[in-house]
């Protein structure tokens, strides 16, 4: 009977705990000179992993939002910030790359992955359901995607040597694919 009495116990904590807002912030990071610092205000979720040498990220969220930064190699920079409820993910493998995701609204999502070296890629989004994929591999890439409006969508790919893209929408339902190669 103790042991139910115990079970119970717990049973309605985990319980009571789970109906009210929470933040969680799991890090995990292997090698030398790793940073990160995550602030969080509301119902927010964030991981970030970094493998390597004096890779850095960062995470600020207010209200309920989702961000994943996973960086492997040295040098790499992510910086992740999010108002409202919006999902952002980084994956950078390499060396010297940076990304930067600025969300404000509700149901936006962007989802960043560079390869090689000194790759650039910038997301900012205002407004609703606005979604943005990039993928960079080689070196010296740059690419900025600008969504400002409801349910634009946005996707960036290079591959190479210094390719530089900008994408800009403004509105309701506009759609991009830029793809470049060299």
């Amino acid at each position: 009977m103790k042991k139910l009495t115990i079970i119970a116990a717990c049973v309605t904590a985990m319980s009571a705990g789970a109906a009210f807002a929470q933040n969680v912030s799991i890090v995990e990071q292997w090698g030398i000179g790793n940073g990160q610092l995550t602030a969080q205000n509301g119902s927010n979720f964030a991981y970030t992993g970094q493998a390597g040498a004096f890779n850095g990220a960062v995470t600020l969220q207010d209200g309920a939002n989702a961000a994943g930064t996973v960086q492997d190699g040295t040098g790499n920079y992510a910086e992740t910030m999010q108002s409202g409820a919006n999902g952002a993910g980084t994956l950078q493998v390499g060396e010297g790359n940076v990304a930067g995701t600025y969300q404000d609204g509700f149901l936006n999502g962007s989802g960043t992955a560079q390869f090689g070296v000194d790759n650039e890629a910038y997301t900012v989004q205002s407004g609703i359901g606005n979604g943005a994929g990039t993928a960079q591999a080689g070196e010296g890439n740059y690419s900025e995607t600008m969504q400002d409006g409801w349910v634009n969508g946005a996707a960036t790919i290079q591959l190479g040597e210094d390719n530089v893209s900008s994408t800009s929408q403004v509105g309701i339902g506009n759609g991009s694919l830029t793809i470049q190669s060299n």
